[in-house]
């Protein structure tokens, strides 16, 4: 199962980045990317609880290396972000407003 979700998973992460940062279905993409961040957090808290040693959570590949107690608090902030997200809805700046979608 993990090969699939190797190759799907990042474009999944892809495509609601770029919906959250375009305004696009707002609302569902703040809540796919909550859903998503809650995943990731229970994940890397099984990590931390187990005490399984990872040099770093693995979360940016090669580019960026953090320890799976920063990849805890940086998938936290991420969820309060798209909670903050999903509860304010679209903006007049988001493609939504603009095709006078609701």
């Amino acid at each position: 199962i993990s090969q699939p979700l190797s190759v799907f998973l990042p474009w999944t992460e892809l495509a609601i980045g770029w919906a959250l940062v375009l305004g696009v279905g707002l609302r569902a993409a703040a809540g796919a990317a909550a859903a998503l961040y809650a995943v990731f957090l229970v994940a890397l808290s099984s990590v931390l609880l187990r005490g399984v040693p990872l040099a770093n959570c693995g979360c940016f590949g090669e580019g960026i290396h953090l320890t799976p107690a920063q990849g805890l608090a940086f998938d936290a902030l991420l969820l309060l972000l798209s909670a903050a997200a999903w509860k304010a809805g679209r903006s007049a700046l988001s493609l939504d407003a603009w095709a006078g979608r609701n």
